[in-house]
């Protein structure tokens, strides 16, 4: 069948130019590693040009979700790149995006078909949201007139329009683009949103960046690659209260109690306090892609 002649080869492809460009990653090269998924988008799209009008829909997503596949690893360049940079700020929507896509591609790719570096990167983006300071999000209720199809342009509350929201329709995802803005209804302050984007922002200098400024330091002083990033495991440990000589006596205790350092554990010798180890490990992307 050529759907699934051209899926496979088309697939194989794709592998081929993540495995490169994950390769370039571990080097740092950010350039070279986008330039592999570029060259490969652009195949994907001259595949998809090329076939037949007559050709059945089935084709046509296949070919979009393969895109979809290689615009993750577009994504997980582009936040190693930030992090590297010192974008902090930036990099966590880059970070937002790489799970977005993931969402994308798990909506239509066969469970069991899945390759093993999508669930390992699902994992490793959820420890690396551990570093950073965001807890709480905010989230906006607004209304509006209209949700028109982004496919045939008519409105999706009406019968006229065919297409659902979220699904694929001949390579083509159907969205909902909201018209006529009528009033902000609510903000509400959130723990757990599906878009943690809207947060407070911090300074790339801030103190709050401390735990993403190290990794990003191992990062450069090519201590640890991105893919070998593999976990946070947060502790306590013990620290001489005369080794806190530059914690003033009205700061905040550095044991995390939010009392004043006097008040707490100034006079007991001693201070438990937060601590953070990075893991990593020694996989290789050919451990999660086998050529």
């Amino acid at each position: 069948m050529f759907s699934r002649e051209t899926s496979a080869r088309c697939l194989e492809a794709c592998h081929c130019a993540i495995r490169g460009s994950i390769e370039h990653l571990e080097q740092l090269s950010f350039s070279r590693a986008r330039e592999e998924l570029d060259r490969e988008k652009v195949v994907l799209q001259e595949v998809k040009e090329s076939l037949a009008a007559s050709e059945n829909d089935q084709v046509y997503n296949e070919l979009y979700l393969f895109s979809a596949y290689v615009g993750l690893f577009q994504d997980y360049c582009s936040y190693w790149r930030l992090l590297s940079e010192g974008n902090f700020g930036k990099s966590w929507g880059a970070l937002q995006d790489v799970q977005d896509s993931l969402r994308l591609i798990y909506k239509f790719w066969p469970k069991e078909e899945c390759p093993a570096v999508l669930s390992y990167i699902e994992r490793q983006c959820l420890e690396i949201e551990k570093l950073y300071p965001y807890k709480v999000f905010f989230s906006i209720g607004v209304e509006i007139q209209d949700i028109e199809c982004s496919l045939c342009g008519k409105s999706m509350n009406s019968f006229d329009c065919e297409h659902i929201a979220g699904e694929l329709y001949r390579g083509q995802l159907a969205c909902g683009i909201a018209k006529n803005l009528v009033a902000l209804n609510h903000v509400a302050v959130v723990t757990n949103p599906r878009d943690k984007r809207c947060v407070a922002m911090f300074e790339d200098s801030a103190g709050q960046f401390t735990l993403v400024r190290y990794l990003s330091g191992l990062l450069n002083q090519h201590a640890m690659r991105p893919l070998q990033f593999d976990r946070v495991q947060f502790r306590k440990i013990e620290v001489l209260a005369d080794d806190l000589a530059a914690v003033g006596r009205n700061e905040r205790c550095p044991c995390g109690s939010g009392k004043k350092f006097k008040k707490c554990c100034k006079d007991q010798g001693k201070v438990l306090r937060d601590h953070a180890d990075l893991i990593g490990n020694e996989i290789t992307v050919y451990d999660l892609m086998p050529s």
